[in-house]
């Protein structure tokens, strides 16, 4: 596939998915200036490579800006396209060759930064396609896709992970521009996240997943994010309210045994409360007293997920207002015998 595909997307978008991506893998800091100076030259890169008539792919806009022979074939390739978007591409990279060094080179090293990971050859290969026989469209016919990259490609996997539920995200926004009644027929499209605390989006003016999973539900997309314990994503999240909103707004939960007590303590306050009546008593004078309180009482106390069965959740659905509900998942048995079967 080329994740630059869609010619429908602004480049401008395009470009803000990428520092978001690289911000959101670790790329957090560094001056100010660098930052929107990147993603304003892979912005122009991209409509340079466009209005020059080449391919507009990942890999190639790192090399027109990063590689001094990409940039001069590209301005050769705007001289001799015609129009005016060529023409002001052609201005802006001879403009952006001119600058001073510290600057220019400044600004070279964040993009290299931020594009690195999808230039390996092997990566290159499957993102940036130049005959592409997918695109996010096919999702909503019912396509099944799985990312699987190799572990050898550590810093790669991350940044792929990123970008590509960004673009899902994208995908499922796109939604809203269809009339209610497309919007209507449209597929449910539904992206499943394991480990989903290793890519998490907090961006304050882009993609963040506790401001947006509550409305792609609206545009008819489902999110399934597992972790092992919850306190993963109060780290991923850097505040424990912005990861209170996300699992608030994923409105089914469904919680195995806790694998500690802090984790079995959220849990249990997930939950929710009942209100019951505590009573106390005692004996003075000869008389026996008997006094009760109303006292909120947890569904499930932290002790109860600490000892679940194997094989056995606690499920609340947003449609069940009441006590969550306790079940052993159909599935278990079956895939534990299998195991055994193996192990014989």
């Amino acid at each position: 596939m080329n994740v630059l595909s869609d010619r429908s997307v602004p480049w401008g978008t395009y470009a803000k998915i990428i520092v978001d991506t690289a911000s959101a893998a670790g790329q957090r800091g560094g001056q100010t200036f660098f930052k929107e100076s990147a993603r304003d030259v892979i912005t122009h890169a991209m409509q340079a490579l466009d209005a020059a008539g080449l391919l507009v792919t990942l890999d190639n806009v790192h090399n027109a800006i990063c590689n001094s022979a990409d940039t001069a074939e590209l301005i050769a390739a705007l001289d001799k396209a015609t129009g005016d978007a060529a023409a002001a591409e052609r201005q802006f990279f001879k403009d952006f060759s001119a600058q001073p060094p510290e600057q220019r080179s400044g600004t070279v090293y964040t993009v290299a930064n931020y594009l690195r990971p999808y230039t390996p050859p092997d990566i290159a290969e499957v993102f940036c396609s130049s005959a592409p026989n997918f695109s996010l469209d096919e999702i909503d016919a019912g396509r099944l896709i799985c990312l699987s990259v190799p572990q050898t490609y550590q810093v790669e996997r991350k940044y792929l992970n990123l970008l590509c539920k960004q673009l899902m995200f994208l995908h499922g926004f796109r939604r809203f521009d269809l009339d209610a009644a497309e919007l209507r027929r449209r597929n449910m499209i539904v992206l499943i996240l394991d480990e989903g605390q290793k890519t998490t989006l907090v961006s304050e003016d882009g993609f963040s997943d506790h401001a947006t999973v509550d409305e792609l539900r609206e545009a008819g997309m489902c999110i399934i994010s597992a972790t092992q314990i919850p306190l993963s994503l109060y780290a991923a999240f850097e505040t424990e309210k912005k990861a209170d909103v996300f699992m608030a707004n994923l409105r089914t939960q469904i919680h195995f045994q806790a694998a500690d007590e802090k984790g079995a303590a959220i849990l249990s306050a997930k939950m929710g409360d009942r209100e019951i009546r505590k009573y106390s008593g005692g004996t003075s004078g000869g008389k026996t007293s008997r006094n009760w309180q109303l006292a909120d009482e947890p569904w499930f106390k932290p002790t109860g997920f600490l000892s679940l069965p194997v094989g056995h959740a606690v499920i609340k659905h947003p449609r069940r207002t009441g006590r969550p509900i306790l079940k052993k998942l159909p599935f278990t048995s079956f895939t534990r015998d299998n195991e055994g079967s193996r192990d014989e």
